[in-house]
């Protein structure tokens, strides 16, 4: 296969992961790759993002950066510099209105946002909803279900997304569209990986959901996992 298929293909394949996933559990890098297609048709965007961040350190500094600056990294031509500006200045302003954060007072104003967090999805994923001690939401990372599941080293993946979003509280939630949320094998062996990295990390880990047929199953009050009762919001 030739380096231009194998090129379209990585693209492809990451803009589907991206309609999955809503963006959730992307690098910062795998964000400014994708954001250069849309000023870059063909070649590979990779490096240029790398380099982005190599130079100003943090996604929001490369949206706020001086366009003279990004002109001299190799591969930002103008038609670039203008759409990291455009991001940019959306970016702003939606931040400027944007709501603060949802801090929730009980189980049930909980399980409603997951409901709702969760029914957006269409294909099975692991969605890691990150909360403070204060139950604010602190991030959410979601991962493809299958990549998670097949992957060599989910442990690995889990662990990036939980170093970059927080490790105070975590509810992991494994969600399948259109089946019962009826927790199987798979569900029990990801939850005991998301544990034993909770226990490394010093993070409360909440709960296991498994959503799925627009319902939500509970495995801390199933009395599936011996969860410490350490949600004090009933």
């Amino acid at each position: 296969m030739n380096s231009g298929k194998l090129h379209k293909d990585h693209r492809q394949r990451m803009r589907r992961r991206f309609l999955v996933t809503s963006g959730r559990g992307f690098s910062d890098h795998e964000l400014l790759e994708m954001l250069l297609f849309g000023s870059v048709p063909r070649a590979n965007t990779n490096p240029t993002a790398h380099m982005l961040l190599d130079r100003f350190g943090s996604i929001s500094d490369v949206l706020s950066a001086d366009p003279e600056e990004l002109r001299k990294i190799k591969g930002v031509g103008e038609s670039s510099v203008r759409l990291i500006m455009l991001m940019g200045e959306a970016c702003s302003r939606y931040m400027k209105a944007a709501p603060p954060p949802t801090v929730f007072t009980s189980s049930e104003e909980l399980a409603e946002y997951i409901s709702k967090l969760t029914g957006e999805l269409t294909e099975p994923a692991c969605v890691l909803l990150f909360l403070s001690s204060g139950m604010a939401i602190t991030g959410t990372e979601t991962l493809p279900l299958s990549e998670l599941l097949l992957s060599d080293s989910p442990a690995k993946q889990l662990s990036v997304c939980m170093l970059r979003a927080g490790r105070e509280r975590l509810i992991p939630v494994i969600v399948r569209p259109d089946s019962p949320p009826i927790p199987g094998p798979e569900d029990y062996r990801l939850t005991n990986i998301i544990a034993g990295l909770c226990q490394s990390f010093g993070t409360d880990l909440l709960d296991s959901i498994i959503a799925g047929s627009g319902k939500l199953f509970s495995m801390r009050d199933a009395g599936a996992f011996g969860f410490a009762d350490r949600m004090e919001v009933r």
